[in-house]
């Protein structure tokens, strides 16, 4: 029961990077950029997220942008079409309404 889902989530993990750049990636102009948007830091040269103070997590700010257009940034890459976390929440609250001791279960196999 644990080994489908263990086996696909090795399978994503591998592939991860691969699946971001394909699917989610977008190069965006600096001037199109909103605020609250998510760079790709990983795909962007390190000495320019340093040196516009991008945070841990990407997410631009007013303050990013204009660092950005300081240093001569024409286009960034950003994440757009990402899945929602909504989903996987409610899947959660389902199938721990309709089997509130599901983990139980699984180490009762095991």
């Amino acid at each position: 029961m644990l080994g489908v889902p263990l086996l696909l989530g090795l399978v994503f993990f591998a592939l991860e990077k691969g699946i971001r750049r394909n699917f989610f990636l977008k190069e965006k102009k600096l001037a199109e950029l909103e605020e609250d948007e998510l760079a790709a830091k990983e795909f962007m040269d390190a000495d320019i997220v340093k040196k516009a103070g991008l945070k841990e997590k990407g997410i631009l700010d007013q303050k990013s942008i204009e660092a950005l257009k300081a240093l001569g940034v024409t286009t960034v890459p950003v994440y757009q079409g990402l899945p929602k976390f909504g989903p996987f929440i409610l899947a959660g609250v389902l199938i721990t309404l309709w089997m509130p001791n599901y983990l139980q279960l699984l180490f009762n196999f095991a």
